[in-house]
């Protein structure tokens, strides 16, 4: 039996990488260069908003009020008050789960433009949704306007 040398296993798996040992007999192309880049595509949609709930301040409980959104794009309530909260639009169209102080409502799609709306536990508190542009919606439910 023939004793080889740890240094030439070495040198011999050296050898070997530098030829790229790919498994394949086929012969190699050259690299076509960096990679074309993708076409751009639409960019992002508006950014959510997030209004935030102060507390029982009649027109006053929320900011921003009036806050401005499209229909479709994003809106939660983050409850920076002591105490839980539901927001609900006055049209019924849009209602938050219960809104416990420090959370923030899971984010809901406008589904109109523009809307009044009113914390379902404190009704006093009330708000609005303007579409970009527009003035603020008529209020026509006396309880909450």
């Amino acid at each position: 039996m023939r004793y080889v040398k740890p240094s030439s296993c070495l040198a011999l798996v050296a050898l070997l990488v530098s030829l790229g040992c790919s498994g394949s007999d086929a012969p190699t192309s050259p690299s076509p260069g960096p990679s074309p880049s993708p076409a751009p595509g639409p960019g992002p949609g508006p950014a959510s908003v997030v209004v935030s709930v102060l507390g029982e301040r009649g027109n006053q409980s929320f900011s921003p009020n009036p806050v401005t959104a499209s229909r479709g794009q994003t809106i939660s309530w983050r409850n920076n008050d002591s105490v839980t909260h539901r927001i609900r639009f006055n049209d019924g169209s849009l209602e938050t789960e219960n809104i416990l102080p420090g959370q923030t409502s899971t984010p809901r799609a406008m589904p109109s433009d523009g809307a009044n709306y009113h914390c379902e536990v404190h009704p006093g508190m009330i708000g609005s949704v303007n579409t970009p542009g527009e003035p603020p919606p008529d209020c026509t439910d006396p309880d909450y306007c």
